[in-house]
């Protein structure tokens, strides 16, 4: 059985209408449902890049821990950048609906929204959903979830989603290895000095946290499991 990063499954309270981004139109038409899918940041110094959410059945695998990344991963997990993701995954068996959202999810004590919604869609047969996105303060973690179920009725259901390492980038902790969002957002800030890689060959894993060896600082950058939480709401 596949490893799932998606954990906690709760029933919501009440059902959400709308989405952030106005994207898709409503229809009653069970061969095509919309849901708006909400990305919530749990944590309070990892500000999250734009990233991904798909639709798609048993056959498609988004990541594994365990397993090598796919381009597609990597390149969000590195750089923030899901560009690769919207090429590459449409091909693939089982994808129905790849949305990349350009956003950043901000931490839950930030002044800026902690939380965003992409409406993405599923046709007939398709009953699962993925989310990627970059922890940016990070060489190369990644959050989301893979593979959970998208809800049979009307009402909202949500899951959480563990810190991810990618297993593409040496963790060294170097502002000069990181993202330069991570210098320009914080919660430490310094002055941009582009991005260069320290390649690692490996697989995904859970996350190891900040260690503090370098740059980053375990008491702003690190987290406590779950990092973020994934609500998804049929669009009625």
């Amino acid at each position: 059985m596949k490893k799932r990063i998606a954990a906690a499954l709760t029933t919501a309270m009440t059902l959400t209408l709308g989405c952030n981004d106005g994207e898709g139109d409503i229809t009653s038409n069970d061969a095509l449902r919309f849901y708006d899918v909400t990305i919530e940041n749990l944590t309070t110094g990892q500000p999250f890049s734009p990233g991904i959410v798909v639709t798609h059945t048993a056959a498609a695998d988004i990541y594994q821990v365990g397993s090598a990344a796919s381009r597609s991963v990597i390149r969000i997990a590195e750089g923030g950048d899901p560009s690769a993701a919207g090429m590459d995954l449409p091909a693939l068996p089982g994808i129905d609906h790849v949305e990349t959202f350009q956003r950043d999810v901000f931490p839950r004590n930030s002044s800026m929204p902690s939380t965003h919604t992409v409406r993405v869609s599923a046709g007939l047969g398709v009953d699962r959903l993925s989310v990627v996105t970059m922890l940016i303060c990070t060489n190369d973690g990644f959050t989301g979830v893979d593979g959970v179920a998208l809800p049979t009725g009307s009402e909202a259901v949500s899951y959480t989603g563990s810190a991810l390492d990618a297993g593409a980038e040496v963790n060294n902790e170097r502002f000069d290895h990181i993202v330069e969002p991570c210098h320009a957002i914080g919660p430490k800030k310094s002055p941009p000095d582009g991005q260069r890689l320290a390649p690692e060959t490996g697989v995904i894993r859970p996350h190891p946290g900040i260690q503090g060896v370098a740059d980053l600082d375990r008491t702003l950058h690190s987290w406590p499991d779950p990092v973020v939480r994934i609500t998804i709401t049929r669009a009625n």
